[in-house]
């Protein structure tokens, strides 16, 4: 028989396990068009383009990158959120733990009283903890996206923003697209400190 202790924390869990699919499956959606764009670009600025083909190809990439992007932003700071906010609890908890010991030592509640809310206090820091640890693996999880990227574009990317840009405004793509992968070049690279 499973306790309701037991019961919550496997919702908890299933909860953030289907976050953490999402998640996963975003990230490899970063790097898939990640991927995809830096070839692209490396290709064009190689190899030139014919203008009508690769216009609306790169903008399309650039558009799902930015898209997955914005995704990876809002989980990451919901997660940093939510982690600070269930700390904030946790430190709450082992505070009420501390004070129900002192009300029992003085005598200001009896023993059923303090079994009863001390139970209670300790599933509570028990339950905090373990979403704590949970929560802090998917924040460090998430803020090393550059982790999951090859070596070579990680490379690549610092290079793109090292020159300024330059062989992306070379490309003469126009100025909406261009200015929307410098904007996730610059977000990329932002993930790689």
């Amino acid at each position: 028989m499973h306790s309701s202790n037991d019961l919550v924390s496997g919702y908890a869990d299933q909860t953030i396990m289907d976050a953490s699919e999402c998640v996963t499956a975003n990230n490899k959606e970063i790097m898939k068009q990640t991927t995809i764009l830096l070839r692209l670009i490396k290709l064009l600025d190689t190899y030139g383009k014919p203008r009508n083909t690769y216009d609306s190809l790169v903008g399309r990439i650039a558009g799902k990158l930015d898209t997955c992007l914005d995704i990876w932003t809002l989980y990451l700071r919901k997660d940093q959120e939510e982690l600070a906010a269930s700390s904030l609890e946790l430190e709450k908890a082992m505070d009420d733990r501390e004070v129900l010991e002192i009300k029992r030592n003085v005598g200001e509640i009896g023993d059923e009283e303090y079994r009863l809310k001390i139970a209670a206090l300790d599933w509570s820091i028990e339950h905090l903890k373990v979403k704590n640890h949970q929560m802090e693996n998917s924040v460090k999880a998430m803020s090393t996206l550059h982790n999951q990227l090859e070596p070579e574009y990680v490379e690549e990317i610092k290079q793109v923003t090292q020159s300024n840009y330059q062989n992306i405004r070379g490309l003469e793509l126009g100025t909406e697209l261009t200015e929307m992968i410098i904007k996730n070049i610059t977000r990329l690279a932002e993930t790689l400190k």
